[in-house]
């Protein structure tokens, strides 16, 4: 099922349109941390897949907003999990 909407977040963050595109990484941002609060996921390897559409989007990207936005989010998931690590 993730990579069903892996694939849609990657698609639609790609997007021309900068505020479809803002608004699906902020979705994807929260989805993120949702999954990655959960305590039973803690000795799983989700991380990589959750993150995934993030590097794909920073990659293929041409867009500096959508490229900080990303760094972000990053930034924030890193700093809200910082005492977990």
């Amino acid at each position: 099922m993730w990579n069903v909407l892996s694939d849609f977040f990657v698609s639609v963050g790609l997007s021309e349109n900068l505020s479809v595109a803002i608004f699906v990484m902020d979705s994807l941002r929260q989805l993120a941390m949702k999954f990655l609060e959960r305590e039973e996921l803690a000795n799983y390897n989700f991380q990589n897949e959750f993150l995934r559409p993030f590097v794909i989007i920073m990659q293929k990207s041409g867009s500096a907003e959508i490229r900080e936005l990303i760094i972000r989010c990053i930034s924030q998931m890193v700093l809200s999990r910082v005492s977990n690590v």
